[in-house]
């Protein structure tokens, strides 16, 4: 090869090595999620323009910050042992936190970590990519409440039956009962027809009353809850399709003294999707039986949904938690139904698992931390 293209190559290598380094600044610098450093005692030492964007803070101000000072108070001390995790085990990290904006806000993020090394190996700064998560978290709420409305449709259909009992009872005991009653002037008669039909107004007034609470859209705040009479409400959401699908409930939850603290209306919708699907599992089936049960260990507090349904093939069973995915027919599932569920137990701060055998059935675990269970 002659001098002139090797002059040539090496020029254009160099010009290269320098091109390619403007480039990847503006895109780092024009990214459209944050890109940061931060050094070994947590000091911000470079970031981008969406830093100034998201957070109100100039790029002068943010360079030299402690990066603790961009997370809410309360999750400081999460963040600074995940901190020291980082430079101890060398391992990339993901997490979803929050960050405090100057303004005050609190964002919702998504953060993602490496760890970076000097010529010595020792740890000398991180890399992160931190995204803002509160047009994604918007989506996935509207997904969880078009999921919600989906089920009321079906759960309606099954509580317009159950509505219809109490509906009879109360136009028997008044058309017949009570006008005999009043008519013969028998007191003791009269007070039964009407306890009797308080009794079944009352029934037609909680079915409806819950039902409008299950469908509602707006977050529930966590509360303390009692698990075996929250179970009952579950239950009752269901109680038609347990019975039509001729299925035997075994609910070794009632009686537990659990307390459990939980947005309720967000654990009802696991739970009632749960146990529909069971229901619908063990459709064909010779023995029908669905079992509900708690344990509690120093950890967590696990609930447990099993049926002896037909079970889940090998290969299905990692791809179930999946958006869309289901093995229902046509018109009979949205396939939503399990994702939704995760989700909801994730931000929980939990997680569900599931084991199950062809011919056999299949056990749903919820998993919530001990923080969440309180046992009195």
């Amino acid at each position: 090869m002659a001098p002139k293209t090797m002059e040539n190559l090496h020029l254009h290598s160099s010009l290269t090595d320098s091109l390619n380094g403007s480039i990847f600044e503006d895109i780092v610098e024009n990214f459209p999620d944050i890109i940061h450093s931060v050094d070994s005692n947590g000091i911000i030492v470079s970031t981008n323009k969406a830093a100034e964007e998201l957070l109100g803070y100039s790029k002068k101000e943010l360079v030299g910050k402690s990066v603790f000072e961009i997370y809410p108070e309360e999750i400081a001390t999460k963040v600074r042992a995940g901190f020291q995790q980082l430079k101890a085990d060398g391992f990339k990290t993901y997490m979803e936190s929050k960050l405090l904006a100057k303004s005050g806000e609190i964002i919702d993020v998504e953060i993602r970590s490496i760890p970076l090394y000097d010529d010595k190996g020792q740890f000398s700064r991180t890399f992160s990519i931190i995204r803002d998560m509160r047009e994604f978290n918007a989506l996935k709420g509207q997904l969880v409440q078009s999921s919600k409305l989906a089920a009321v449709g079906e759960l309606a259909a099954g509580i317009m039956h159950d509505i219809r009992n109490p509906l009879t009872v109360i136009s028997n005991y008044n058309n017949n009962f009570l006008k005999s009653a009043i008519d013969k002037g028998d007191i003791s008669l009269q007070k039964k027809c009407q306890s009797s039909i308080e009794k079944a107004a009352a029934r037609i007034q909680r079915l409806s009353d819950h039902l409008s609470s299950y469908s509602r859209a707006e977050k529930e705040a966590p509360g303390i809850i009692d698990l075996s009479l929250f179970l009952d409400d579950c239950i009752m959401m269901v109680e038609s399709k347990i019975k039509a699908a001729d299925v035997t409930l075994e609910n070794k939850i009632k009686g537990q003294n659990l307390k459990v603290k939980l947005s309720a209306n967000r654990l009802e919708q696991v739970l009632v999707n749960l146990i529909s699907n069971a229901c619908d599992a063990m459709e064909t089936r010779p023995i029908k039986r669905l079992t509900l049960d708690a344990e509690m260990d120093s950890k967590s507090l696990c609930i447990s949904i099993s049926d002896t349904g037909m079970g889940i093939p090998k290969e299905n069973l990692e791809h179930i938690f999946e958006s869309f995915y289901t093995t229902k027919p046509k018109g009979k599932g949205t396939g939503l139904g399990l994702s939704i569920v995760q989700n909801i137990v994730e931000d929980q701060g939990g997680s569900i698992t599931v084991e199950s055998e062809l011919e056999a059935g299949t056990i749903f675990r919820i998993r919530l931390p001990n923080d969440s269970a309180l046992q009195v």
